[in-house]
């Protein structure tokens, strides 16, 4: 789901079937601050992550089936 980790720069989140439109990807810190966040229009959500610092965070990803957590790495 997510094309690459880790990131410097952005990061693409494909769906393999039809998103849940209108839901919200969110981004934690370390901490479990958010820090980010988009709201799902198409099925490719790019998070921009050049305003973060390098460090370790965590993608929240809303599914049909529930909700998906994945690490994402920023240099």
């Amino acid at each position: 789901m997510l094309s690459h980790l880790p990131s410097s720069q952005h990061v693409n989140i494909r769906f393999s079937a039809a998103p849940d439109f209108g839901a919200t990807i969110a981004l934690f810190d370390i901490s479990g601050r958010q820090v980010l966040s988009r709201e799902i229009q198409s099925d490719n959500v790019v998070l921009q992550l050049d305003k973060l610092q390098s460090g370790t965070y965590f993608v929240r990803i809303p599914v049909n089936s529930g909700v998906i957590t994945r690490k994402l790495v920023k240099r």
